[in-house]
């Protein structure tokens, strides 16, 4: 009898475990890194006083959870970060800027055919950054693949290929971010500031989105895949060489959200729903001086 209740008690046990996982870190540390400038070296403890240099060496040398601080020389034409690889994040981490004073950590893809960021876990945090120099096609300063839950916000995102290029990821958060100038004319010269690709329940709010080579913020996907059920809230998307926002068609964007958001001065449509965009509610935005139409609206007619 006393075995067969030992052998409940550790099927119990093991059943519990796999419903309720252990969490990632639950006493997360926090990281530093400096500029060579300023005592970064990845020889170092990676503390305040001792800085790792690179931020590829901290993503790799810190736990799931943990917080990565950047810090900066102060003088806003320093490259801080000069990266020839993309800094790849393959678990929960938040890599934010060491202090609040007037400049950002400036993270530059100085070879430019890869992101400035590569993500591919869920939970990721980037706050507070100046990314830029991903020009090539395709390259983004912030490239999110396959994950979920995770956070962007206050970043500069200029002079990229792609600003923010959401792929098949979902609840993420873009939010108050300057996204402007990605203006690579490389490749097809589609440079934009925000696109989701197949990513659906995703926050874009209070951002910045200017002077981008093409469209402001496009959705799109595909009909089995759609980038859907996102919202799009209080952004700022003028001056933009094609259209300010886009939900594309073929059935690849319905159910979105376009509300409160000024989109002027674009070289054609201010907003534009594509046939096959079902469903999605266009409230209270403010569309002027554009190029074409303020919103545009495709449809096939029988």
């Amino acid at each position: 009898m006393k075995r067969r209740l030992m052998l409940t008690a550790l099927l119990v046990l093991t059943l519990t475990l796999s419903v309720f996982p252990t969490p990632a870190n639950s006493d997360p540390a926090t990281r530093y890194v400096a500029p060579s400038s300023m005592g970064g070296d990845d020889t170092n403890p990676g503390t305040e006083g001792s800085p790792w240099r690179t931020i590829q060496h901290a993503v790799s040398n810190s736990n799931s959870g943990d917080i990565i601080k950047l810090m900066d020389d102060d003088n806003d034409g320093t490259k801080d970060y000069p990266e020839i690889y993309q800094v790849e994040v393959t678990k929960q981490l938040t890599i934010e800027r060491y202090d609040d004073d007037a400049t950002k950590p400036w993270v530059y893809q100085q070879v430019h055919y890869d992101h400035v960021f590569y993500i591919s876990a869920d939970h990721v945090t980037i706050s507070g950054l100046k990314l830029a120099g991903a020009t090539e096609p395709s390259q983004a300063g912030i490239y999110v693949g396959h994950s979920a839950y995770c956070t962007f916000n206050d970043n500069d995102v200029t002079d990229n290929y792609y600003g923010i290029y959401l792929y098949s990821s979902d609840h993420c958060n873009i939010n108050d971010n300057n996204v402007s100038y990605n203006n690579s004319t490389e490749g097809a010269g589609d440079s934009q500031g925000i696109r989701l690709y197949k990513s659906s329940e995703n926050t874009i709010s209070g951002n910045t989105v200017n002077y981008n080579g093409h469209n402001g913020i496009e959705l799109t996907g595909t009909s089995s895949e759609p980038s859907t059920n996102n919202t799009l809230n209080n952004n700022t998307v003028n001056n933009n060489g094609s259209m300010g926002i886009v939900l594309s068609g073929g059935s690849s964007s319905p159910n979105n959200t376009i509300n409160n958001n000024t989109a002027n001065s674009n070289d054609y449509d201010g907003i534009y729903i594509a046939y096959g965009s079902d469903n999605s509610n266009v409230i209270n935005n403010t569309t002027s001086y554009n190029g074409r139409y303020g919103i545009g609206i495709s449809v096939v007619t029988p």
